[in-house]
């Protein structure tokens, strides 16, 4: 079936009625996958210490689009008007301090958890504005191939996922009006990718990089989605 450009146009997206409740569901899609890709990840590596270099990019990509597309959710749950929907996107695109700020306008909150929030999506946006710095491992420049990240450093794993846990927590609940949930924010500081103390718990960024280099991180995207899949039943085949 060929998808015409027509049928399948913004302008038509956006007429959607039901476009706060689809974009809901997908984030809580990408945030259930992170949170089963964390668990198992974790429980699997935590003597093969090494992986973690590599998983960082697919976890992190997934708990970051979880929170992008809830908070696009909450716009569109105060934006009715098509132009005005068309409008935001194209302006806050894929920054999340950007739609966060939009938010802001819609819901007045100026409590101390909704300020760790903004400050935590906006340390996110100075390092992965464009949402493409854990989709690739690498980026290709005029000069070839190079590290996305050029300043290694150590990232405290568990820090890194509980910060995002609560980010999502917090949104969900402020935004989406979920009342059941209790997030604990002061536990943590607004620092994205904070640095971590304990080598066997954290993910090595930036410490080197060769184009020969790619095979870990594609086996670290296919291992994540591999454990997505089994979570639901469905084997994948690993043979070649």
């Amino acid at each position: 079936m060929i998808l015409d450009e027509e049928t399948y146009s913004i302008d038509k997206a956006m007429q959607d009625e039901e476009l706060y409740y689809k974009f809901n569901c997908y984030s809580k899609g990408y945030f259930d996958a992170a949170n089963l890709v964390s668990e198992k990840l974790l429980e699997k590596y935590t003597k093969d210490i090494s992986k973690l270099d590599t998983f960082i990019f697919p976890l992190t990509f997934l708990y970051r689009h979880s929170l992008e597309l809830l908070l696009k959710a909450a716009l569109f749950k105060n934006i009715m008007s098509i132009n005005e929907r068309i409008e935001i996107i194209k302006e806050t695109r894929h920054d999340l301090k950007k739609l966060f700020d939009e938010i802001v306008k819609y819901n007045k909150f100026s409590d101390d958890e909704f300020k760790w929030l903004g400050d935590f999506l906006g340390n996110i946006s100075n390092v992965d504005k464009d949402s493409d710095s854990f989709r690739y491992p690498f980026k290709i420049t005029s000069n070839g191939s190079c590290s996305i990240f050029t300043e290694g450093k150590f990232l405290d794993i568990n820090k890194h996922i509980e910060k995002f846990v609560f980010a999502y927590l917090i949104l969900e609940k402020r935004v989406i009006e979920n009342d059941n949930v209790n997030v604990d924010f002061h536990k943590y500081n607004t620092l994205f990718m904070e640095k971590g103390r304990n080598y066997r718990n954290s993910s090595a960024i930036g410490m080197k990089f060769s184009i020969n280099d790619y095979y870990p991180y594609l086996y670290g995207y296919y291992e994540c989605a591999s454990i997505i899949h089994n979570s639901v039943g469905i084997s994948v085949n690993t043979q070649t």
